[in-house]
């Protein structure tokens, strides 16, 4: 009977998080109301409250759900043994963090995200979630890097990885503001950009003193 109960609440939980994204690909998150997500996944404000506990916590935990594809791909990315180039290696990360978000979210419902990021402070724990898988993940990659001595044995991953993440970060917001067009040379400044932070990460800023 547990087992039955605790099926039907995952099941029951998935599915106010499918309504909310539904209703995320029509309107503004800050358009939406719980009694919205209550109508469209045809359960009570109550039960929202039960399992989330408020908008903002629904909005978080559809977003941690869907980054499970891309933390396949990045965990395929560090465990690739083709790696013989770092700067090569660096411009691919940012290209796949950048474009891997995409497959999480569409464009329309990230910006909407970042758009009311700077009114709604309960939004805060999202991104910094965020934030945080994205730099353990990019220390992961760094490590890698550094146990294949394609960048100095003493650098400091820790550090780097929240430079390179905060490198992520810009590009994926130019990727959510502007156009294509806009965008279009923004692969050669992604290599500029990474050249500097591969010859940044030699220097003493990145060592481990």
């Amino acid at each position: 009977m547990t087992g039955l109960r605790g099926k039907q609440k995952t099941m029951r939980r998935q599915h106010i998080l499918d309504a909310t994204l539904k209703l995320l690909s029509k309107k503004m998150f800050s358009d939406i109301s719980l009694q919205d997500i209550a109508a469209e996944a045809d359960v009570t404000v109550p039960t929202i409250y039960n399992y989330f506990g408020s908008k903002s916590a629904v909005i978080l935990e559809l977003v941690l759900s869907r980054q499970e594809e891309l933390s396949e791909r990045m965990d395929a990315f560090i465990t690739k043994r083709s790696h013989r180039d770092a700067q090569r290696a660096l411009t691919d990360w940012v290209k796949l963090v950048t474009d891997g978000s995409f497959d999480t979210l569409d464009r329309d419902v990230w910006r909407s995200l970042y758009q009311e990021r700077v009114r709604d402070d309960d939004l805060g724990p999202l991104f910094g979630k965020l934030s945080s898988f994205y730099v353990d993940r990019s220390v992961q990659f760094l490590d890698t890097l550094k146990q294949k001595q394609l960048i100095h044995a003493e650098t400091d991953t820790k550090a780097a990885a929240k430079l390179l993440d905060a490198v992520c970060e810009h590009y994926f917001r130019l990727a959510i503001f502007y156009n294509a067009q806009s965008r279009s040379g923004h692969g050669d400044e992604i290599k500029a950009i990474v050249k500097e932070l591969y010859r940044g990460l030699g220097s003493s800023k990145f060592l481990v003193s």
